[in-house]
């Protein structure tokens, strides 16, 4: 007897009424899993709380996930859930090959293998012993793929015989989805990685074969030939991994800022130098505008504040009373503005002076960028127009003063740095006023 009111529910019409719930459950923990695997930084790192997540809500006792090892036949465990203690020391050492058990063929053939009960099938005599000691009587081995290749398994075991109900079955193909993307950008990042390392070995290669060599100089054009041979094919394979990365789905920020980092300053420092040695060759033409100083010093100041992001640069103009010139106001301008970001380097909490002199004669016009940075020595001094040294980086723009010098003379002109003890260092760039024939 019941009071009044109450509902006795058969077991049949418990299960339709819980079933909602049990649903949401299971979306929720798909939207987790979606969200960690997506957002790692190290993708397999999360493969264990997938499987942790996953298990309970499909009843599983135990459960593995196995990624294939480069190019060979074997697939190594990268994450295991609530196996049995005992077996536990030995995982780190365990090994499937493609095409052999339930999670070799699951990988091998690209298809889920199911085993409803260990014990009654006669195809899997030596699993049946494996199944007493381990504790289970069915698995679900689901593959991990791409569309051009096996990268591995992922393995549930229930301790009951049986196969699993189609909701649960579909929940773990959706993760079983979800782990083959991480998996495809875990092996992106460690090739972007690999690349990163032979980007730094190119590099070295570089510094040997720019060194000074009596017996056998380089002269420009060897250089530049030499740089692209050494650095080109690594930037080139860079460029194809970091593409693939991006369209292979979002990797956390911190780690795809790591591996394509060194993409980015290996390409910049190609194109600079292509750049420095075309403008020394002469392969670039100048345009020529009559421009006053004093409009250029304030169009590369505005510049300079654009290329620090809105973080502002503070700049003492001093622009002297000069008649126009004639120059390239597009280079000047770059050129100036690229100097005030480097003086802000130097000493961000200190404004940085540009002024603006002419000669006694009056027929070259310098432009002087002043910081109160730290005193630098003579050979510091001299280091900064060095090609090989690291271009600085502000927000996104790269700082290369052998780049700047080589521009300087582009337009007729020069830059020289001057240190001033006690007071920091000064930029000059020294431009003529008249159109020189």
């Amino acid at each position: 007897m019941t009071k009044r009111g109450t509902k006795v529910l058969s077991h049949e019409r418990f299960a339709r009424v819980r079933q909602p719930d049990a649903t949401v459950r299971e979306l929720s923990a798909v939207r987790e899993i979606a969200h960690a695997l997506a957002h790692a930084d190290r993708p397999d790192e999360v493969f264990q709380f997938a499987l942790d997540r996953t298990s309970a809500l499909i009843g599983a006792s135990f459960a593995s996930v196995y990624l294939v090892e480069g190019v060979s036949e074997l697939m190594r465990l990268v994450a295991a859930s609530n196996w049995p203690e005992r077996h536990r020391p030995w995982l780190s050492e365990m090994r499937v090959r493609l095409g052999f058990g339930p999670s070799g063929e699951a990988a091998a053939e690209r298809r889920i293998i199911e085993v409803p009960d260990v014990q009654a099938d006669g195809g899997l005599e030596d699993w049946a012993e494996v199944g007493r000691e381990l504790g289970f009587r069915s698995l679900v081995a689901l593959p991990l793929q791409d569309a051009r290749s096996a990268l591995g398994a992922v393995t549930f075991y229930f301790a009951e015989p049986g196969v699993p109900a189609p909701e649960r079955r579909q929940l773990m193909r959706l993760v079983a989805d979800q782990m083959a993307a991480a998996a495809v950008r875990s092996q992106l990042v460690a090739d972007l990685r690999r690349t990163a390392a032979a980007l730094s070995e190119a590099r070295d290669e570089i510094e040997a074969l720019m060194q000074p060599r009596a017996s056998h100089p380089l002269d420009e054009t060897g250089m530049v030939e030499a740089v692209v041979s050494a650095l080109g094919p690594a930037v080139s394979a860079a460029a194809t991994a970091a593409r693939s990365l991006r369209v292979g789905g979002a990797v956390g920020e911190g780690e795809h800022r790591a591996v394509t980092r060194p993409l980015e300053q290996a390409q910049g420092m190609l194109d600079d130098w292509q750049e420095t040695f075309a403008l020394r060759s002469g392969a670039r033409a100048a345009g020529t505008d009559v421009v006053s100083p004093r409009e250029l010093a304030l169009a590369a100041t505005g510049l300079a504040d654009e290329w620090a992001g809105g973080a502002g640069v503070s700049v003492k103009l001093i622009p002297g009373d000069i008649a126009p010139i004639p120059t390239d106001r597009r280079k000047i301008t770059r050129l100036l503005a690229t100097l005030l970001l480097f003086a802000e380097t130097r000493a961000p909490a200190e404004p940085v002076t540009l002024a603006i002199v002419a000669d006694d004669g009056g027929g070259t016009v310098h432009f002087q960028v002043r910081d109160s940075g730290p005193d630098l020595g003579r050979e510091q001094v001299e280091g900064l127009f060095d090609p090989l040294a690291p271009a600085r980086v502000m927000g996104r723009h790269r700082i290369n003063l052998a780049l700047l010098r080589a521009m300087a003379a582009h337009l007729g002109g020069t830059l020289v740095a001057a240190a001033l003890p006690g007071q920091g260092l000064q930029m000059t760039c020294s431009l003529p006023s008249t159109t020189r024939s």
